[in-house]
């Protein structure tokens, strides 16, 4: 929907770790696009005591279902200067964008920290999947070193929107490691018979990765393509479908 009004969508957030008290302001503009969504603006950053706040400038209207595609699509801005942030000094923090307001349009919405907001998991049950996962890498480290890089890279999936794919995806490979023989010499051959032998062993095909691989593929390639939420939903149900399912394979062997 167009306007000849000027609407300003500020994305309020956090710079993680506090403690930096990281404050800058810039007046440098940069104009943000996505032909997909259509979207179309210009973006500013500042940052005060480590309150960081994106603004996105447009003269359009857009839908409220559309704001957590806008906050993925402009806040890369922000997260390039607070990488770039990093770099300068060779530290980790990183942005957390936690609500948009819009006063032009009285909006004020808190973003989910959740990818899979289905998910319903009480103290309890979370007790026990943990207890569950501490008594299989108790004793075997090469199980606790797979299983930590599994989890880090679902993590980094969900936190790091345009490399969704490759995050997800490389979740699954370091499942299929586990099913590799480290004495073959042909790499090639070593990773072909690893996804034969996991395919085999969690049940599933090939095809089951296409989605993985639509989104994956173009990010190890330095190609970032548009991708909604309820892809990135889908990304995350099926990596979680092969993660479950090893995790029940080691439980019972």
């Amino acid at each position: 929907m167009y306007n000849y009004d000027i609407y300003n969508y500020e994305f309020y957030g956090r710079i993680i770790p506090e403690g930096l008290n990281l404050g800058f302001k810039t007046d440098r503009v940069v104009k943000v696009s996505n032909d997909k969504f259509g979207i179309y603006g210009s973006v500013t950053f500042e940052c005060a005591k480590s309150i960081a706040n994106v603004i996105f400038t447009t003269d359009r209207i857009y839908s409220e279902d559309l704001l957590p595609t806008i906050r993925n699509i402009v806040c890369e801005y922000g997260k390039l200067i607070i990488n770039f942030y990093c770099y300068l000094r060779s530290i980790n923090c990183e942005l957390d964008i936690q609500r948009v307001r819009c006063k032009e349009l009285d909006i004020d919405r808190k973003f989910s920290i959740q990818l899979e907001t289905n998910i319903k998991t009480d103290a309890q049950e979370i007790g026990l999947r943990i207890d569950k996962i501490l008594s299989l890498i108790s004793e075997d480290k090469k199980l606790f070193l797979l299983l930590g890089d599994v989890f880090a890279d679902f993590r980094r999936a969900i936190q790091e929107v345009k490399m969704s794919g490759a995050f997800f995806y490389r979740a699954v490979e370091t499942v299929r490691r586990y099913f590799e023989n480290p004495s073959e010499n042909n790499t090639d051959k070593r990773r072909s018979d690893g996804w034969e032998k996991m395919n085999s062993a969690l049940e599933v095909n090939q095809s089951f990765y296409r989605d993985l691989l639509r989104f994956a593929t173009p990010n190890r390639h330095g190609e970032y393509p548009s991708i909604t939420g309820e892809e990135r939903i889908k990304l995350a149900k099926d990596t979680r479908h092969i993660i479950e399912k090893f995790i029940n394979y080691i439980e019972k062997i």
